[in-house]
């Protein structure tokens, strides 16, 4: 919230040819995405792939049939690629909330509250500088071509995201499996061959994004 608006007064020196209703939608956007850390932390730590899986193919899918909605069908340009982000994240956030509930009791309690800041806070400005290194590249696009350009570049980054979910899901399963049999008799037998399905999973994922990209984008 302090960065939208901040954004509205200082946005002319960091982005001069990009419009404040343009970066002020990107935020919000932001904003609604990061709602997400914590449900999606916990289906991690109750180790719940299926889920995990279908809650990122969903968004994905619902985040591609919008942006083709907003920008090819009613041609509403950038503007039209935010609002779906925004869409999609908020839409995400409400499906989040209700898996929270199956999970969880809303409460404060000070006590847990400082703690957790107290581990957390510390761990705050490497976040940034692992947010402005994802971001970065964008930054620096947005100075040599233009922002349909730009667009079409974060477009294809959605694609690489199938894998990385796919990825996150499985190793919810294969690494508490690995430290399970890892020690075992026959355990690395065991593992040397499900490796083989680890690999050969993201391996077709990997060549049904590269197949149908060059379509979509």
């Amino acid at each position: 919230s302090l960065f939208i608006a901040l954004a509205l007064h200082f946005n002319h020196f960091i982005f001069p040819n990009i419009e404040n209703k343009l970066v002020v939608l990107g935020l919000i956007a932001i904003i609604l995405g990061s709602l997400s850390v914590v449900p999606f932390a916990v289906i991690r730590i109750k180790r719940l792939p299926l889920l995990y899986s279908s809650l990122i193919l969903s968004q994905t899918f619902l985040e591609l049939g919008l942006k083709i909605y907003f920008v090819l069908i009613l041609e509403h340009g950038v503007e039209g690629f935010l609002k779906a982000n925004i869409y999609t994240t908020g839409a995400l956030a409400v499906c989040l909330l209700i898996c929270m509930f199956f999970f969880a009791t809303p409460a404060f309690n000070y006590v847990v509250l400082k703690k957790a800041l107290r581990y957390s806070l510390p761990l705050f400005p490497s976040r940034v500088l692992g947010i402005i290194t994802s971001t970065i590249d964008k930054f620096l696009l947005q100075k040599f071509v233009s922002v349909e350009a730009l667009g079409l570049y974060s477009q294809g980054l959605k694609f690489s995201s199938i894998i990385a979910g796919l990825h996150n899901a499985l190793k919810m399963s294969y690494t508490p499996f690995l430290f399970q049999y890892i020690e075992k008799e026959g355990g690395k037998e065991i593992i040397r061959i499900i490796v083989k399905f680890y690999i050969t999973t993201l391996f077709l994922a990997a060549l049904g994004v590269s197949l149908f990209i060059d379509e979509f984008v």
